[in-house]
């Protein structure tokens, strides 16, 4: 499979339309629209955006989710952990299985905030 990915920021409206999470994430195995969204809402006004995605062929097939740390909701491992208001966290990152092995993981991970 080719590597013709870009990034494009995301906003609070645009995690309805995520691949839903894994059963394996910190947030439970439902859709981005169904989870608690205030922490999208809080790094949209912190950053400019709640996350990243890869998109090929105008296909998400990849993101990482930030949340403010001090936004991050309860069902989250960090949530009880120490935080600072300064600091960032990911909240989940998914790169979707026929696109593992492209470098589109490595992309997000370069990604600064």
């Amino acid at each position: 499979m080719s590597r013709s990915g870009r990034i494009r920021v995301l906003g609070e409206h645009d995690l309805a339309h995520l691949p839903a999470f894994c059963g394996a994430c910190p947030l439970g195995p439902h859709t981005h629209a169904e989870a608690e969204s205030s922490w999208a809402a809080a790094a949209v006004a912190r950053f400019g955006f709640c996350g990243v995605a890869v998109v090929d062929r105008d296909q998400v097939v990849g993101y990482l989710l930030v949340s403010p740390a001090l936004n991050v909701p309860s069902t989250h491992p960090i949530a009880h952990g120490p935080r600072t208001p300064d600091s960032a966290v990911v909240m989940s990152v998914r790169v979707l299985e026929p696109y593992h092995r492209v470098g589109y993981g490595k992309h997000l991970s370069l990604i600064h905030i």
